[in-house]
């Protein structure tokens, strides 16, 4: 299971790193990958685009290795982005 980073429901944070995907809800008839952000220490935000699909979160998917700064609020586990927050700080072959 991967350890995610959990805020309290409403609380607003800002955060830069690259996006991933890991599996959430394992061992569950809603197991699925899910995008997240991995900080340069280490810890993983899970996160979600509100107006994406929750199971494909399709705009986060083609963001993969690229380095983003985020800004969203807590909701249940899930650091929630609208779909102005986030900016591309640099594309995968950018990323040293």
């Amino acid at each position: 299971m991967t350890p995610f980073t959990k805020g309290e429901t409403g609380e607003e944070l800002t955060v830069e790193g690259l996006v991933e995907f890991h599996e959430v809800a394992e061992r569950s008839h809603s197991a699925h990958r899910a995008p997240a952000l991995r900080d340069d220490q280490g810890a993983l935000y899970r996160l979600a685009l509100v107006g994406d699909n929750p199971f494909e979160q399709s705009t986060l998917s083609e963001l993969v290795g690229c380095r983003l700064r985020v800004h969203g609020r807590w909701k249940n586990g899930t650091l929630r982005l609208q779909p102005d927050g986030f900016e591309l700080l640099a594309a995968p072959n950018e990323v040293p």
